[in-house]
């Protein structure tokens, strides 16, 4: 799912990434981390400075219990600062 969030008075694009446990959704944000930032990184990309991030439970430091009943991951693309 894509989606646009404000931060202040920037609009910032949400992707969010769900599924089943290892049903590969981390591997799927870095894979998309990846071609987002060769895009950003390409001589002919003449936008606004960006910089792709990718949250998740590991780098948030939360504890799998928090998801008991739900499955969410997410994956967010947000302007460089």
């Amino acid at each position: 799912m894509v989606d646009h969030v404000r931060v202040g008075s920037r609009s910032m694009a949400l992707i969010t990434i769900t599924g089943y446990p290892s049903s590969g959704k981390s591997k799927r944000a870095q894979q998309l981390k990846e071609y987002l930032e060769s895009k950003l990184a390409d001589p002919e990309y003449h936008g606004p400075a960006l910089k792709v991030v990718v949250l998740s439970d590991d780098n948030l430091n939360l504890a799998r219990s928090v998801y008991d009943g739900i499955c969410v991951r997410a994956f967010f693309w947000v302007p460089a600062i």
